[in-house]
């Protein structure tokens, strides 16, 4: 299996603590929209396949090409191209990779400039969960058109996006999570005493099954960060069919605890309104 290559950011462009929510101004729209995007196909044929498919499908927002590593690096110090690929960066103290939109630098010895990335398991998406790149897409897309709308002016209206949608999760979609994707403490009977809404234990087919057909179904997505007893948990929930982020949190994973959804993630979920 070809190598899934990555991209090192500038430390301009590391995110916050708060990673997924993190607002990159409100001029990213006008800036996309005198662009073509440039999404780059590398790594795995699982990741490309899905990439291109996932571009294809929802990319609305401009012009867009595929290129491979050589045509970024190329391109990369040209102002007229954005771009879509993986890049590894720096995130409460610990490395992860993102995907990331950005735009291309006028100065052509610095990275391409990040407006939009959400962390990912770089892992899972070079193999048996590539499909989840759909949702990411279709999330950064949904981003960019609230900051164009005027829903989005800085971060504290993006995690409002969020926090007004993450009722449907108890009241309108059922959850389909791995069994790993909750911490060793919460068993069965500790998740159903605690949710409102409905969990299905799945496989990650089904879950791509869900997120490729766009069900009226949530998914659950867990990407740990760091070593072993110094990790980083970050937690996402999607609508299947929008690619919107119906729940997020971050918090650490010292010593093998909170490698996962917890209780207190899903206590803040039944008590969303």
């Amino acid at each position: 299996m070809k190598r899934l290559l990555v991209f090192t950011l500038s430390l301009g462009c590391l995110l916050s603590a708060t990673a997924q929510v993190e607002f990159y101004g409100t001029d990213i729209p006008a800036k996309l929209a005198k662009t073509t995007l440039a999404a780059v196909m590398s790594g795995s044929e699982a990741y490309q396949v899905q990439l291109k498919q996932a571009v294809e499908q929802n990319w609305k927002l401009s012009n867009f090409e595929f290129i491979d590593e050589a045509g970024f690096e190329s391109l990369k110090g040209n102002p007229d191209y954005s771009f879509l690929y993986l890049a590894e960066g720096e995130v409460n103290g610990r490395q992860v990779d993102m995907l990331t939109l950005a735009i291309g630098s006028k100065n052509k010895k610095e990275q391409p400039q990040a407006l939009k990335q959400l962390i990912v398991d770089k892992k899972k998406i070079s193999r048996d969960g590539a499909p989840m790149v759909h949702l990411y897409v279709k999330n950064i897309h949904s981003y960019v058109k609230a900051v164009e709308a005027g829903e989005a002016k800085d971060r504290t209206f993006a995690q409002r996006i969020i926090s007004s949608k993450t009722y449907r999760l108890k009241e309108e979609l059922p959850l389909m999570a791995l069994e790993t994707d909750f911490d060793a403490t919460m068993t069965p009977e500790k998740r159903n005493e605690i949710y409102r809404g409905e969990i299905k234990m799945v496989s990650q087919d089904a879950i791509n099954d869900a997120v490729l057909e766009e069900k009226d179904v949530a998914v659950a997505d867990v990407v740990l960060s760091g070593e072993r007893r110094e990790m980083y948990c970050y937690k996402s929930i999607f609508d299947a069919a929008t690619g919107a982020l119906l729940y997020y949190q971050e918090t650490e994973a010292l010593h093998g605890k909170k490698q996962g959804f917890i209780e207190n993630d899903l206590s803040s979920i039944s008590k969303a309104r």
